[in-house]
């Protein structure tokens, strides 16, 4: 894409934490309205797209699509991409304030919420996000302790929980086409014979989209039974589950159990889970279980202080809440909301941007070249049937620019191999 003519005069610098979503699209809506415009994206990770690469489910291939956008964001010469470098570790928003005109907080909410029952610190309980980063390659997260039972309960009743339930569910030969990590997969899901979705609301009310619950039904080799559904529910989304339902019963691999209006009470066991107790319409029951997978929400520290010239953007600014083009819409916002700060005089001196951050900083990120040639490795390393192979240790992703001992962004020495 050409880039537009730039007017002489004062350079506005962006800096923007968070190579997300919701980060990607404020550089590409500010350097898009604003040719002067430069926005360095820094990351904690060496590479970027952050919820879309380990977020989306794998076989949301069309979701994940809309890195090949991002893609061009980083190719104009007014946006750089600086992975590797953390938020209050190697630089302070102090820092980013005092070389940038502008400071753009895209870090999201990455801790999984808490289940507030009895028994919910015991080992096989596990928040949904940690599955999804497990599945998606995240090198965060090597599935140590993420030792799933026969038997699995999924809390929730959002698109997570959904989404949980099909990437377990579904086996290994059903990800054509997708970018699952084949090993983490069968390491989760190669024991599991059922699992039950407990959800507090009824159908109608549930926050899944119809068409997440439709992909259920969609999975070869499973049944689905549904309880605490109200025969005078005429709703859509009632409907569908009694659709799926019905579907005639084939020999199974995995019994999914969708039941609703049902109330967690608590997870029993004695070192580890065994079960959850339930409460619905008929009283309390118990629910055999070896694994309990939370995806009831998202939570973290507020990302910005109450400061001049540091704005924050989707999840980090309004919650664990809303889709990708709801984050974009909220994007293109923050992008208008940072360009009217950006109104200085011409003849003002011009920030140095990522040019003034310690020299010990600006070698330590890598660039987006580097993730070029990740990238590269990737698809070509995919095994058949497969978009790519992701490498998955901070020795693997870093190690094709460094080549003696690797240092994570917590300070920890990451001495695995590469992949």
């Amino acid at each position: 894409m050409r880039e537009p003519e730039v007017p002489s005069g004062r350079i506005p610098q962006v800096a923007v934490v968070g190579s997300g979503p919701s980060g990607c699209y404020v550089a590409q809506f500010l350097t898009k309205t604003d040719p002067r415009v430069h926005v360095t994206v820094f990351d904690r990770l060496p590479v970027p797209y952050g919820l879309v690469r380990y977020g989306v489910a794998a076989d949301h291939q069309g979701t994940k699509a809309i890195t090949r956008q991002f893609e061009r964001v980083f190719d104009s010469p007014r946006v750089r991409f600086a992975g590797n470098i953390t938020l209050g570790h190697e630089v302070t928003v102090e820092d980013l304030r005092a070389n940038f005109d502008a400071v753009v907080l895209a870090t999201g909410l990455h801790e999984d919420r808490a289940l507030a029952i009895p028994g919910a610190g015991r080992a096989g309980v596990v928040g949904a996000g940690r599955v999804t980063r497990y599945l998606n390659g995240h090198p965060d997260e090597n599935g140590d302790d993420l030792e799933f039972g026969g038997d699995v309960v999924v809390i929730g009743a959002g698109n997570v929980a959904i989404d949980v339930v099909r990437l377990l569910a579904k086996a290994s030969e059903h990800y054509d086409g997708s970018d699952l990590d084949d090993e983490a997969h069968g390491l989760l899901a190669s024991q599991i014979a059922s699992i039950t979705l407990l959800a507090r609301s009824s159908a109608a009310d549930a926050k899944f989209d119809r068409a997440m619950l439709r992909e259920l039904g969609d999975i070869a080799g499973v049944v689905i039974e549904a309880h605490g559904l109200s025969p005078d529910e005429g709703d859509q989304k009632s409907a569908t589950v009694r659709a799926l339902a019905a579907a005639d019963a084939v020999p199974s691999r995995v019994r999914i159990t969708l039941r609703f209006r049902t109330a967690t009470v608590e997870i029993i066991g004695k070192e580890r889970v065994e079960g959850v107790r339930v409460r619905d319409a008929s009283g309390e029951h118990l629910i055999p279980a070896q694994t309990i997978v939370t995806a009831i929400g998202f939570t973290g520290e507020a990302a910005a202080p109450p400061v001049a010239r540091v704005h924050t953007v989707g999840w980090a600014r309004r919650g664990p809440v809303g889709t990708i083009p709801e984050n974009r819409a909220d994007a293109k916002q923050v992008a208008s909301d940072v360009l009217t700060t950006l109104d200085v005089p011409d003849e003002a001196p011009s920030r140095p941007g990522f040019d003034g951050l310690p020299q010990v900083v600006r070698d330590r990120a890598v660039g987006f070249e580097h993730w070029r040639q990740i990238d590269a490795y990737e698809l070509a390393s995919a095994a058949p049937r497969r978009t790519r192979r992701k490498v998955r240790t901070w020795a693997g992703l870093l190690g094709q620019r460094m080549e003696h001992e690797l240092t994570t962004p917590a300070g920890r020495t990451d001495d695995e191999g590469t992949d």
